[in-house]
């Protein structure tokens, strides 16, 4: 099977993102969802770390969209915040920012997870992957592909004794004939 993926290397960092699936179990049936896994890592010796984040294809288009309003106008801006319920102590984000510093500036896609200690936030975890422009706009494009690409769903239906996937109940075939084509426009 053919997987879909693509990376960014920086000297200190990787950002890589590759089509994976979201798993749900619904009585005797498995239910698979298309999703884009970001995961982001350091490359030096010393200090490895690493984070990683599904998006469902409307967060990757989300995120296409940052990416591009942020080499059109420049700043910094949270994309894509997960926070699995209001009483979630721990959240991760996606900040895409355009950087500047003495007399350089670049582009940046950095993940983090934050904290929420005694009323204030924090950043427990952070990785910075440095980009150029060119790359983050084809980046942008990729994630804007996924959006389409992604937006599949199969289910299998799960034997009482193990595993065996069944396959898909057929859906009925849709007839369409020449007349039902007269009324389109093309």
């Amino acid at each position: 099977m053919r997987r879909i993926y693509t990376a960014i290397y920086s000297r200190s960092a990787v950002l890589e993102a590759k089509e994976t699936a979201k798993v749900i179990q619904k009585g005797d049936w498995k239910e698979y969802y298309g999703r884009l896994l970001l995961r982001a890592a350091t490359l030096t010796r010393d200090d490895h770390r690493e984070l990683v984040m599904s998006l469902s294809p409307t967060e990757c288009y989300k995120l296409s969209l940052v990416i591009k309003q942020i080499v059109k106008n420049g700043g910094r801006k949270v994309a894509i915040l997960h926070k699995p319920n209001q009483e979630e102590e721990r959240y991760t984000e996606v900040v895409v920012e355009k950087w500047e510093n003495n007399g350089r500036s670049g582009y940046a896609i950095i993940l983090q997870v934050r904290v929420k200690e005694n009323g204030r936030d924090r950043i427990e975890l952070k990785i910075n992957v440095p980009v150029d422009k060119v790359e983050l706009l084809a980046f942008a494009d990729f994630l804007a592909e996924m959006n389409t690409l992604l937006r599949w769903r199969d289910a299998v239906k799960v034997e009482s004794g193990g595993e065996e996937p069944e396959e898909t109940p057929p859906e009925e075939p849709i007839e369409i004939d020449d007349d039902d084509l007269d009324d389109i426009d093309l």
